[in-house]
């Protein structure tokens, strides 16, 4: 059971490693999986901090502030932040709720 766990904590991480690395990619940022790696575990550590609704703000800060470190501009590390919260929590959020919508809205209701 703790192997499994960890496997699929490991994938989890994997993926959300790639997310953002496409997203670099699409933005030509020019920094690395790894890299990103890093900077995606420090922006999860931040968002974890009990001062803001679901880490919003914390995030994208700790994301522009290691990201301009590393030479990118803030505007540029600001529309990565964004364009990586959008696709990877915004989105899925919204069909998550479209989808549990439409199954109370559809589903039929048992007899009393």
């Amino acid at each position: 059971v703790q192997a499994r766990a960890l496997m699929l904590g490991l994938l989890s991480h994997a993926l959300g490693i790639l997310a953002w690395y496409l997203a670099a990619l699409a933005l030509d940022l020019g920094h690395g999986a790894a890299t990103l790696g890093w900077v995606r575990a420090a922006a999860m550590i931040a968002a974890l901090l009990p001062v803001s609704v679901s880490g919003i703000g914390l995030r994208e800060g700790t994301v522009v502030i290691l990201l301009s470190a590393l030479g990118t501009s803030g505007a540029q590390g600001m529309a990565f932040a964004l364009l990586v919260f959008t696709v990877t929590v915004l989105t899925p959020a919204i069909a998550g709720s479209l989808i549990e919508a439409r199954r109370l809205l559809v589903a039929p209701r048992p007899e009393p």
